[in-house]
C-alpha cells in the first residue's frame, strides 16, 4: 500500500492540496501502527508545504500550480486551508515539526482574519494574495464541523486558542444573517446544507476568479447586489452529521470544552 502511495505522490496529476493533506494526516496517525509510515511522512509533509504561500499564510488548491487550470491556478477553497491545518498539526504531534506548526498557525490566522462579519467561513480565496475571493455558498458543515475540527487539532498541537472565531461561526448557523433564520431545523432534526446565491451555474465565482486572475484586487462588488445570497439548500447529507460527531465527540474536543473552550 505504501509503495502505491509513494508512486501516487510522485505523480503531478495527483497534486490536489486536500489529497496531500489527507496523506500527511494518515501517515502521522499511523506512525506506530503501520510499518513504513514514519519514513514516508516527511516527504509527504514536504510535498504539502509546496502549496503553502508563507508570505500570505494560505495554501493553494494544487501543490503544482503549473498543472492547474488557468482559471483556477490562483484560487483556493476553505478545504484547502482546513485540511493542511489539521495535517500539519497532527504531523507536529507525531514527529515534532515547528515549521509545519507555524504554517498551520499562519493559515489559521488567515481564515480567521477574513471570516465574515456574521461568522461565515468563506469558501474561496485568492491564494497569491491571501484574501477572500467569493464567500458563497456558506456551508453549514464548515461552520459546525470543519473549522472546529481544525481548531481542536491545532490547539492540541500547541496552537493558539481561537474559540471566539468558532463560537462566531456557530452563531451564524443559529441565525444566518443572509436569510434571517437558522439552518438548524429542530422540527425535522436536520441541518440544512448551505446558504447560496440566486445565480446561474456558479456565475459569481467564475466572474470573480477570472477577473482576479487578470487584475489582482478586482472584486466586481456589483455582483453581490445582483445575485444576493438568499437561497437555502434544503438538503442534509449523512456525512455532515457524522462529521459533527467526529469533530466534537473526541477526547481532545471533550477535554478542551471542559476547560472552557468552544
Amino acid at each position: 500500500m505504501l509503495a502505491r502511495l509513494r508512486v501516487l505522490m510522485e505523480d503531478p496529476r495527483h497534486g490536489a492540496t486536500v489529497e496531500r493533506a489527507w496523506v500527511v494526516s494518515a501517515l502521522s496517525a499511523a506512525k506506530h501502527s503501520l510499518d513504513g509510515a514514519a519514513e514516508l511522512a516527511p516527504g509527504a509533509r514536504a510535498t504539502l508545504m509546496r502549496a503553502f504561500n508563507a508570505e500570505r499564510g494560505v495554501f493553494a488548491h494544487y501543490v503544482d500550480t503549473q498543472s492547474a487550470p488557468w482559471h483556477r491556478s490562483h484560487v483556493a477553497c476553505f478545504a484547502d486551508q482546513v485540511y493542511p491545518i489539521q495535517a500539519l498539526s497532527l504531523h507536529h504531534l507525531a514527529f515534532g515539526d515547528d515549521e509545519g506548526l507555524a504554517a498551520a498557525e499562519a493559515c489559521a490566522d488567515l481564515i480567521c482574519r477574513v471570516q465574515g462579519p456574521a461568522g461565515q467561513w468563506w469558501w474561496h480565496y485568492v491564494a497569491r494574495a491571501g484574501r477572500g475571493l467569493e464567500g458563497y455558498p456558506g456551508y453549514s458543515v464548515h461552520q459546525d464541523s470543519m473549522a472546529p475540527m481544525a481548531r481542536f487539532d491545532l490547539w492540541e498541537a500547541g496552537g493558539r486558542d481561537r474559540s471566539d472565531a468558532i463560537r462566531k461561526g456557530l452563531a451564524w448557523m443559529g441565525e444566518a444573517a443572509e436569510i434571517g433564520r437558522s439552518l438548524i431545523d429542530e422540527e425535522n432534526q436536520l441541518i440544512w446544507r448551505k446558504v447560496a446565491r440566486r445565480e446561474p451555474a456558479k456565475l459569481v465565482r467564475k466572474v470573480r476568479a477570472a477577473s482576479s486572475r487578470l487584475i489582482e484586487g478586482m472584486h466586481v462588488g456589483l455582483l453581490d447586489a445582483v445575485f444576493p445570497p438568499v437561497t437555502v439548500d434544503h438538503e442534509s447529507r449523512p456525512y455532515h452529521l457524522g462529521w459533527v460527531l467526529y469533530a466534537w465527540l473526541t477526547r481532545r474536543a471533550s477535554d478542551r470544552a471542559a476547560g472552557g473552550g468552544a
